[in-house]
């Protein structure tokens, strides 16, 4: 069986995901949707009276960092219950550095350098391979059920006689995170490594409920900042916030797994123009999906490239406070 997945996944290693033959036609598909409804509904655009303010994008920009380094914190949460020898410090920074894997085709950056990162601090790739999976599966059970809520709380008329089933998926999204599904899942992870060793590692169900809630503070935090962006452009009522989250949370995550899209490029922006069309002009949700990726990555480079420059001012990659216990 070992032999027999090893002999898969040498296969599978041998598919080049981010091969521009795939990416760019991928890409050219997804914009020319995108182009093809705004030329469609241009008259919106010509018909409709919307004010757009620059100053009211740096609201969004500021929950974004304030998400990011929540998120980071989250992502050291992850670690250091697989692995107590992992410290904050370092957690933190390699979170912010292998973000920047996320703008390259394939998601193989972003888990490579995690990889490479945590080695130097003596932290193994396989927990950085197990980390990279859990934050991956939180994300895609809080992202449903952020999703669920919205359905409860935003008054959907074609679902009605369905709010029992959202109750009922919420209460699984919580049992998904106990700490004996976790440990089956990463058992299996392992068996299909080829790995006989168990995995020591500290992550108790409060500590997973905790990552949980903060996961769903982070998607309250980007769908605030959705919400700020389109009010840029067009007043809308704020009972539309946990319907605004739910689409912003599922475009993240479906963009995040779509291998073919650097950073969800095209695939985040076709979701949240499906979700917009319901509340504003088809033409205005083209131009707001477009305004929402623009402020997202200005927002993410610069927070990396403070992070970035605020560890080389203070020289914090050598730093004995966050690498060592209580000596200075």
């Amino acid at each position: 069986m070992a032999e027999r997945l090893d002999k898969i996944l040498k296969n599978l290693q041998k598919i080049n995901f981010g091969s521009k033959w795939i990416t760019i036609p991928f890409l050219a598909l997804i914009f020319y949707y995108i182009f093809a409804y705004f030329k469609n509904n241009i008259a919106d655009l010509q018909e409709q009276e919307f004010h757009f303010q620059v100053s009211k994008l740096l609201i969004p920009g500021l929950l974004i960092w304030a998400a990011m380094l929540l998120n980071a914190f989250v992502y050291h949460q992850i670690i250091a219950g697989l692995d107590s020898r992992a410290k904050l410090g370092p957690n933190i920074r390699i979170w912010f550095y292998s973000y920047l894997g996320r703008f390259f085709p394939g998601k193989v950056g972003l888990v490579a350098s995690r990889v490479v990162l945590h080695k130097q601090h003596n932290i193994s790739g396989r927990i950085a391979l197990f980390a990279f999976y859990l934050e991956t599966l939180i994300s895609a059970i809080t992202t449903l059920f952020i999703y669920l809520f919205s359905t409860i709380v935003f008054d959907y008329p074609f679902l009605q006689n369905y709010r029992v089933f959202s109750w009922i998926l919420m209460v699984i999204c919580l049992l998904a995170v106990h700490p004996r599904f976790i440990r089956y899942q990463l058992s299996l992870l392992m068996k299909l490594k080829g790995e006989t060793q168990k995995l020591d590692y500290n992550l108790n169900f409060m500590t997973l409920l905790s990552i949980f809630i903060l996961r769903i503070v982070i998607w309250g935090l980007l769908g605030l900042s959705f919400y700020y962006t389109i009010i840029a452009f067009i007043q809308i009522p704020f009972h539309y916030y946990p319907y605004l989250t739910g689409i912003f949370a599922l475009g993240n995550i479906i963009g995040l797994l779509a291998v073919f899209a650097p950073s969800g490029l095209g695939v985040l922006e076709g979701i949240l123009l499906l979700g917009l069309k319901y509340i504003v002009p088809d033409g205005i949700a083209v131009v707001i999906s477009i305004a929402v990726r623009i402020v997202k990555v200005i927002a993410e480079l610069s927070i990396i490239f403070i992070v970035y420059g605020i560890v080389k001012l203070y020289h914090l990659e050598n730093s004995k406070i966050v690498t060592d216990t209580g000596k200075k």
